[in-house]
Parts: structure tokens; C-alpha cells; sequence
């Protein structure tokens, strides 16, 4: 395999600087602020496309990618003070945020629950409306005989009769609203003598830690909505649960109650410990013990475990592994859906670092925000698996 090629620092700032997409990024911290949706390096920002900023080259691009995973941000830091690169301290932030999505990316799944992720140039206020076409309407159903004059699927063709009219499907909507007037993140600030004093990067482990409660944090946030579905169109199944136990006959009797309603499932979210209360304790059904065991034993969750036809994803935010104070343990929520029809989510802000520094005290440290709000579509398409106490 090809090792990429890496910059030094001072060869690093010295190639933003020169490219017109570098130059956007000076600007925006000149305000105070880094936010890689509007301006990056590497000219990809929603900002920088409505503006026409040339994108840097993709070689100059791989190069630098590499130097922000490889070089320690301890050494962003010691390079960007008065006796340092001069100029170096705008990579700080640029540095932060490779680092902290990094860190998210692993514990975040929003993405992987959600049909799609609207990025900030597609919600140009605090509020946008989300238009749901109800899946049942009034209108008659011709399709067939013992059905006519009965609610059907409002996106079922109707049936004419050649060089007759197409009935009206007579569609009816309703309307969900994701909300970004709340945001949600992380300040953190450490002593420069700890930092300067330590044989390992401390900084950069307590941002990573950051960069992961991140994560799950909004994991948290999406599987809430997911899991109530309070929002779309259509009445969320649920199955109750063993006592502290997830069995495969719970999961398998949510998956059939979505596909009672139309919608074949093709998304299992649970926690590690009710998967494998299925896979190792569960012998409702046995012959197939073994091959959910060494599927479960031999691939990583996050890339292509799958049950029945479902890609399985593991999580432990407080949404899925429920603290329970009446019990030594956790509850475990487990939610089987169809990603397409059940969950749509919105980021108006992802990561913004502020005020990386505070020259005027002994510190160093950052102020990452996000707003993020999901809504659920069609909730006939969910199901959820509790277990009770």
C-alpha cells in the first residue's frame, strides 16, 4: 500500500495560505470562529460554493490530510506561539476539528439511522418545515374488488380504464418541524504548563474523549426521536421485552409487525448487551443459535453485521442502554426500522470551534458547538423492542 506523503507544518500553512480556499479560512478566523461546513481548506464549505472559491488540488489535499492525522496537536501548539511559525496558530482550530470528528465518528450513528442528513445550507433559519404526505387517504380504492370505497396507500397506482380519467389520488399532508434553537457541545480548557510538562499529548486525549460524548450525545438525540416518534405519520409497533432480556422472538416479532404495515425492515439499532443476550443466551431458536453467534463473533458492527436482512448497529447512549434505578442493570431499547421511511434529521451546526485560545490566562483549550434536531416520517415503519423490569 501506498504511504501518502506528508507536509511539515510550515510547509502546510505556507500551501493554504497561497490557495484561495485557505485565504476564505484566514478570513473566517479573523471572526473568531472555524466551521468546516461553511469554510475549509479545501474549498468544499456550502460558503465557499455559493461564492465560486477555487477547491485546492487533491494532491496538496491528500498531504495535508495525512500531516492533520499524523502530527500531534501538541505540536500545532508549540509551533503557533510568539517564538513559533508565524501564522501557524489558524491551523490550531483545523487541527481541533480533524481530532474531534474523528473522535464523534465513532460513537456517532445519526447517519447511519437517519434517510438523510440536511446539512446547514439546506435550513436557512432556526426552524424548517418538513411536508409529510399521509400514507392513507380518503380516496377510494379500485385497484381492487373487495377493497372499493376503502383507505388505501396514498402512493398506490389507481386503476382506470383506457382513454378514461386517472382518479385523484386526493394526497393530504401533514407537517413536521425540526428546531435548531437549542445547541448542544463542550467547553474545555487545560493549564499550558500541563501541557507543556506532559510526555504524552494530554491535550489531544481530552479532546478525543470530548469528540466521542459528542457523538454519543447525538446519537442520543436522533435515537430519542426515532424510538417515540412522535412526529410522522402513522402509529410507532412495540413489542415488549423479556425481563432484562432481548430475545431474538422480540426482535423477530418487530419485524413482522412492521411488515404488517407495508414496511420491510432493513435497520436493527440496539445495545451490545441485549444482541448478545439473543445470539448467546436465547434458545427460542436454536438451529440458528450458531450461525447468529459466529456472524455476531467474527464481523465488526459497524461494517455489514446484519439479521435477517437488517444491518445491525451497536450503541450505548442513554436512549438504547436505559439507566434503571430500580435495577442493577440496564434496560435495553432495541428499535427495528426502514431507514428510508423512518427518520430525517437536520444539522444546522456541526462542530464549530470557538475561542481555541485565551492568551490573556494560562490556558488553552476550545468551545465546540452543534445544533441538531431529527424528525420521524413514517411511523408505522418503527418498531421498538423494550424490556421491562
Amino acid at each position: 500500500m501506498e504511504i501518502k506523503e506528508t507536509m511539515s507544518i510550515t510547509e502546510m500553512r505556507d500551501k493554504i495560505k497561497e490557495t484561495e480556499a485557505g485565504k476564505t479560512v484566514t478570513e473566517m478566523l479573523e471572526r473568531g470562529y472555524y466551521d468546516y461546513d461553511e469554510y475549509n481548506m479545501f474549498g468544499t464549505g456550502y460558503k465557499q460554493r455559493e461564492e465560486g472559491t477555487a477547491r485546492m488540488g487533491r494532491e496538496d489535499a491528500a498531504k495535508i490530510v495525512n500531516t492533520l492525522k499524523v502530527a500531534p496537536l501538541k505540536e500545532f501548539l508549540a509551533k503557533s506561539g510568539t517564538t513559533g511559525i508565524m501564522g501557524a496558530a489558524y491551523l490550531i482550530p483545523v487541527k481541533l476539528h480533524q481530532t474531534l470528528y474523528d473522535a464523534a465518528w465513532s460513537l456517532d450513528i445519526t447517519g447511519d439511522i437517519s434517510a438523510e442528513v440536511l446539512g446547514p445550507d439546506s435550513i436557512p433559519g432556526t426552524t424548517l418545515d418538513v411536508a409529510i404526505i399521509r400514507k392513507d387517504s380518503d380516496a377510494p380504492n379500485t385497484a381492487h374488488a373487495s377493497l372499493v370505497g376503502a383507505p388505501h396507500d396514498a402512493y398506490m397506482p389507481l386503476k382506470y380504464s383506457s382513454g378514461g380519467e386517472l382518479p385523484d389520488a386526493a394526497l393530504t399532508t401533514l407537517k413536521a418541524t425540526l428546531d435548531f434553537s437549542n445547541s448542544f457541545g463542550y467547553r474545555f480548557e487545560l493549564a499550558r504548563d500541563l501541557i507543556e510538562d506532559s510526555q504524552w499529548d494530554m491535550f489531544e486525549a481530552h479532546i478525543r474523549n470530548a469528540g466521542s460524548a459528542i457523538g454519543e450525545y447525538a446519537t442520543n438525540l436522533a435515537t430519542t426521536v426515532l424510538k417515540t416518534a412522535t412526529d410522522g405519520d402513522g402509529t410507532v409497533n412495540a413489542e415488549a421485552g423479556g425481563t432484562h432480556t432481548t430475545t431474538m422472538l422480540d426482535i423477530v416479532t418487530a419485524y413482522k409487525a412492521n411488515c404488517y404495515d407495508k414496511y420491510i425492515p432493513d435497520l436493527l439499532v440496539t445495545a451490545p448487551e441485549a444482541w448478545f443476550d439473543g445470539i448467546c443466551q436465547d434458545t427460542t431458536f436454536t438451529a440458528y443459535a450458531n450461525d447468529w453467534h459466529n456472524t455476531a463473533i467474527a464481523d465488526p458492527v459497524r461494517t455489514g453485521l446484519t439479521l435477517v436482512g437488517m444491518k445491525v448497529l451497536w450503541t450505548t447512549c442513554a436512549a438504547i442502554a436505559i439507566p434503571n434505578a430500580t435495577h442493577d442493570g440496564l434496560l435495553m431499547n432495541s428499535v427495528v426500522c426502514q431507514k428510508a421511511n423512518s427518520l430525517l434529521t437536520g444539522r444546522k451546526r456541526w462542530m464549530r470551534i470557538e475561542n481555541y485560545s485565551e492568551p490573556r490566562r494560562d490556558l488553552a483549550g476550545a468551545t465546540v458547538t452543534c445544533r441538531q434536531d431529527s424528525v420521524t416520517m413514517y411511523n408505522d415503519s418503527i418498531a421498538n423492542v423494550l424490556e421491562v423490569t
